[in-house]
């Protein structure tokens, strides 16, 4: 097998397991949010709800925070989609424009992990700001710093609400598994 054939043979197996990673993600999410939204209005009961039940306090507590998460997720990925999509058409007008290698955009993507407030500017933005999209005009100025430097802005736009999705998954998870917990240590001691 040749070298061209091996790459395109990896590049294919790349975005199988790229496809079925969105899709277990999705998967999960909804599935965690799901339960969560069940298991709060199974948990939900105004009579057992005072002061003297503390436990099942924190137990809402943490199954509120696994929902708020869920939902942060569905928003964090519904604009990463949006962006991602954005970018690789950019990427198409951009080429099919100069018809040359010189159409290229860079791939500023280095796996950097961005910091809980990078992710909370970022899920800001995209609920507040209006997201600065690349147009057909910018690609045809004969400066091309405005052009890149928006298309880097929008790649690590991207970049961060994929890390916020993903740290923001394991929380989800966990919170759900704290309130599980203590629903089950109140269950146990009651």
């Amino acid at each position: 097998m040749s070298y061209e054939n091996r790459i395109e043979e990896y590049k294919n197996r790349h975005k199988e397991w790229r496809d079925i990673t969105v899709n277990q993600l999705s998967n999960v999410n909804n599935v965690f949010t799901s339960l969560s939204i069940g298991f709060f209005a199974f948990v939900f009961n105004p009579e057992k709800i005072n002061n003297e039940h503390k436990i099942l306090w924190f137990s809402l507590f943490f199954l509120i925070l696994s929902i708020t998460f869920g939902l942060l997720i569905l928003l964090t990925r519904l604009y990463d989609f949006r962006i991602s999509r954005h970018l690789a058409m950019t990427r198409q007008k951009t080429l099919n424009h100069y018809n040359s290698k010189y159409g290229l955009l860079p791939d500023n993507r280095n796996g950097e992990d961005f910091n809980s407030c990078d992710r909370f500017i970022a899920l800001f933005k995209i609920i507040l700001c209006k997201i600065e999209f690349v147009s057909y005009e910018d690609i045809e100025k004969k400066d091309k710093s405005l052009l890149k430097k928006k298309f880097e802005r929008l790649q690590e736009l991207s970049d961060v609400l994929g890390s916020a999705t993903w740290k923001w998954l394991k929380l989800q998870v966990l919170f759900f598994m704290f309130s599980i917990f203590l629903y089950g240590i109140l269950i146990f001691f009651q």
